[in-house]
């Protein structure tokens, strides 16, 4: 057993070398004793803390607690306590503390004097207040951002969801609380409408890969019976063993970018087809002409060019009026147009002269341009003062690709057939290569 020297210079020993602030204060409130680490934790002098009562040392805000804790001792209401308290340093600078208390009484059981042991806490209450303030920075900007955010737990059950994923899936957070990421009342579809298999959903990719996903697009049904299109990123979130606990989802409401996107597309492949067909008789215009001709050049395969003007047309406007002229161009160029289907394109060259592009030599070039021309001839468009006859006709000249070097060759031959056909008489179908042969004759031709 220690004798109460050795029990005295044990407690010395403790006290002095002791990695903790200690202090002993009596019932008055000042410091009787105080050991070295102490002193530096405060940076202040034996001295220093023993002219003073400890509540000069102390925070004003935690004086209060404290003196509560203490009368408590007093009055023999608890044994000990332990609080966090916080004292100014010297220099001025806060210390936060881990203040354990106890109390020593006399052989008469009065209140001698208390023992402090005071814990340097600062760098954990540090390290606490920027993670609390992380938090609150990241609680702010889930709820701010522009996207629905959830957390699913590893059995898919919805555990969070911010105010815009309440907004985008139309579901209060209460009742996301009780569904699951495949819950029915999603109704979740492709964007075509056909049924999602659940293993190629978000959170199935997601904890059959650990890998995250990206930009997966489905559509929700609304409360509307509406569709909602939704872009939706998901990422595994692990605990410290590496094992997935949570899913994070976002979700990007993409409804009024897809509506957008098909608005501009219906408009863009309108204002493409008006740009592209003649404004009066709603065929393909020269600009069309040139770009396809260009494209059936370079497609080095065999290709027909026809061109064909109007016969004697001048003097039908002069005689009906612009207005049976321009009446006259639609009801050729429609008739025109459905007799080809897909045996080529028909196209307004300029004026009252058309132009039909074609995969195919020059006799068939030739057939399609005699079937034209016997058409046009069989509407009959009455035309009283045209030469060729009673009815409105059309002179066609005809060009292979395989005769030409160039396109411009192409087309200079083609005029030079077209030519032919309206010096014989017009109503007549003329080839480029009938001329280069020294053939009189047109391929064919008739009269009213």
């Amino acid at each position: 057993m220690l004798s109460s020297e050795d029990g005295r210079l044990l407690f010395e020993q403790a006290f002095y070398y002791s990695a903790v602030g200690v202090a002993l204060v009596n019932t008055e409130g000042y410091v009787l004793m105080s050991n070295p680490a102490l002193q530096q934790m405060l940076g202040y002098t034996k001295e220093d803390l023993e002219k003073n009562p400890f509540d000069v040392f102390s925070h004003p805000e935690d004086n209060k607690h404290d003196r509560e804790n203490l009368e408590s001792l007093i009055r023999g209401e608890i044994h000990f306590y332990q609080m966090e308290k916080r004292y100014i340093k010297k220099n001025g600078a806060i210390l936060w503390t881990l203040l354990n208390v106890t109390m020593v009484k006399d052989e008469a059981g009065l209140p001698q004097y208390f023992i402090g042991q005071i814990q340097d806490i600062t760098e954990r209450k540090q390290y606490e207040r920027s993670t609390m303030e992380t938090q609150q920075y990241l609680a702010k900007i889930i709820e701010t951002v522009p996207a629905g955010i959830t957390l699913l737990d590893e059995e898919g059950n919805i555990v969070f969801a911010n105010k815009m994923a309440e907004q985008i899936l139309g579901i209060h957070k209460s009742a996301l609380a009780s569904m699951k990421y495949n819950d029915p009342g999603f109704s979740i579809t492709s964007i075509d409408g056909n049924a999602i298999p659940e293993k190629e959903l978000p959170f199935s990719r997601v904890m059959e890969t650990e890998e995250p996903v990206e930009d997966v697009t489905h559509v929700l049904a609304d409360e509307q019976g509406g569709r909602r299109i939704v872009s939706i990123n998901a990422a595994p979130l692990t605990d410290e063993h590496g094992g997935i606990n949570a899913v994070l989802c976002a979700i990007t409401d993409l409804t009024s970018t897809v509506r957008t996107e098909e608005k501009l597309r219906r408009v863009n492949k309108k204002l493409k087809r008006l740009s592209e067909r003649d404004g009066l008789t709603g065929v393909a215009n020269r600009r069309l002409f040139d770009v396809q001709l260009q494209k059936y050049w370079e497609t080095e395969e065999a290709f027909s060019l026809i061109l064909f003007d109007l016969d004697y047309f001048k003097p039908y406007n002069d005689h009906f009026g612009h207005q049976a002229g321009d009446d006259a161009l639609k009801m050729t160029a429609q008739t025109l147009e459905n007799i080809m289907q897909s045996s080529g394109t028909l196209f307004r060259y300029g004026g009252e002269e058309f132009a039909v592009l074609m995969n195919g030599v020059e006799e068939e070039g030739a057939a399609l341009a005699e079937q034209l021309r016997t058409e046009l001839q069989q509407l009959c468009i009455p035309h009283h003062q045209g030469a060729a006859g009673p009815c409105l006709t059309a002179s066609f000249g005809v060009s292979s690709s395989l005769d030409a070097g160039t396109i411009d060759e192409l087309v200079d031959n083609t005029d030079q057939a077209l030519y032919k056909a309206k010096a014989m008489g017009r109503n007549t179908v003329a080839s480029s290569r009938m001329l280069k042969s020294g053939d009189s004759g047109a391929v064919s031709g008739g009269k009213a």
